[in-house]
């Protein structure tokens, strides 16, 4: 499987997982910095990296969830890979998913600015 079809396969069930949370979010995705940056409501929330790894925008406690459970690691300060049981599982990846649309959503740092701020 070539690189642009590995990250279209990713974006594919990224997408899966953002629409069984919010059906009418909208959802792109774009090649960059060698991997892909995958978005919802035009707010970046999960990337892979050279590695082909999903990682997700997350906040710090569940982000040391993931620590403790081993099989994962932080791609940044924000943004750490799913272990890739949990990508394979649709139910667990779409729950993983979830809190990063709402971490996103509520992160003051990555609306979009409107003038209503």
């Amino acid at each position: 499987m070539s690189k642009n079809e590995q990250q279209a396969a990713i974006a594919q069930l990224l997408e899966d997982s953002v629409r069984n949370h919010q059906p009418d979010a909208t959802f792109r995705w774009k090649p960059m910095f060698g991997g892909a940056g995958y978005y919802v409501n035009d707010v970046i929330f999960a990337a892979n990296y050279a590695d082909e790894r999903v990682s997700l925008k997350l906040p710090e406690a569940d982000r040391e969830a993931l620590m403790a459970m081993g099989e994962t690691s932080p791609k940044s300060k924000q943004y750490i890979t799913i272990p890739d049981a949990d990508v394979q599982d649709p139910d667990k990846l779409a729950a993983w998913v979830a809190k990063s649309m709402v971490h996103v959503a509520n992160n003051k740092k990555n609306r979009v600015k409107n003038g209503s701020d």
